[in-house]
């Protein structure tokens, strides 16, 4: 009897000490289970933060090179030891206001205003060598900087014509000139040379807005463009071969205009 009540007694001690482990354990894992979420609310998403920070940071340096980029662009003419100024003033025309500004490596923009649009459309501009070499050679004929000839007409007065002024800096040295007519070749040469520029860089603006917004315009647009050639009203007629060209094969737009842009093409190419 004795023999019976100790072995119940020994198995009411194992089992109290069963159940006391058990429990240690369970809020064992409970703690393990609360620091392991705790523990992935705090580590950060990715499996690699050092390549997630190297990215960032290639990316910050990036838009800093291109916000410089900009402002190197931006300030590249007004920081120019050169800077050459062409102004076209005439209210009643389609184009009233035409502003050429480039350094001496012929960078800069090309901004005109339209009459029945009220802000300024300004495009940027890099001026080929062959046209930039001539401008400055006219300068040079004129002798610009040192001249103080005033090379508007006394007999004849055309403001309706239009107004032109053309301006030159360089380093300290500037002077600026107004006209609307000019019996002096050279300057009206000069004048003509900065009309050319602005007819084909307008020119490609317009075609580039037909192409997305209003490609029933290419046609009429591709007959102006025919007119500058055959009068010699186009600064660089070679620089227009791969634009024409990228017409050619632009189905946006009609195919009289890619058939007449094949024409001008083909005529340019024989000029060379």
């Amino acid at each position: 009897m004795k023999n019976k009540k100790l072995i119940g007694l020994i198995l009411i001690i194992v089992a109290f000490t069963g159940a006391l482990n058990s429990l240690g354990q369970t809020k064992s894992r409970k703690k393990l289970k609360r620091q392991v979420e705790k523990t992935e609310q705090t580590a950060p998403i990715t499996d690699k933060p050092s390549e997630t920070i190297n990215t960032a940071e290639k990316l910050n340096k990036k838009n800093q090179r291109s916000a410089e980029e900009k402002s190197e662009e931006k300030h590249s003419t007004t920081e120019s030891k050169e800077l050459y100024l062409y102004e076209f003033e005439a209210e009643q025309f389609r184009i009233k206001r035409i502003r050429i500004e480039h350094d001496e490596a012929g960078r800069g923009s090309i901004s005109f205003w339209k009459s029945d649009v009220e802000e300024e459309i300004s495009e940027p501009l890099k001026l080929s060598t062959s046209v930039l070499q001539k401008i400055k050679n006219l300068f040079n004929l004129l002798s610009f900087l040192e001249s103080n000839e005033d090379y508007q007409s006394k007999q004849h007065d055309y403001k309706h014509l239009g107004t032109v002024k053309i301006s030159l800096k360089v380093n300290e040295k500037h002077r600026s000139v107004s006209f609307n007519w000019t019996e002096n070749k050279t300057a009206k040469d000069l004048a003509n040379e900065y009309q050319k520029i602005s007819n084909q860089r307008i020119w490609i603006f317009e075609m580039n807005l037909a192409r997305e917004n209003q490609p029933l315009e290419a046609p009429d647009l591709m007959k102006k463009l025919e007119l500058y050639v055959s009068r010699n009203e186009i600064s660089d007629p070679t620089e227009l071969l791969p634009y024409l060209e990228e017409l050619v094969n632009d189905e946006k737009i009609p195919l009289i205009a890619r058939n007449h842009a094949a024409r001008i093409a083909k005529r340019l190419k024989e000029r060379k």
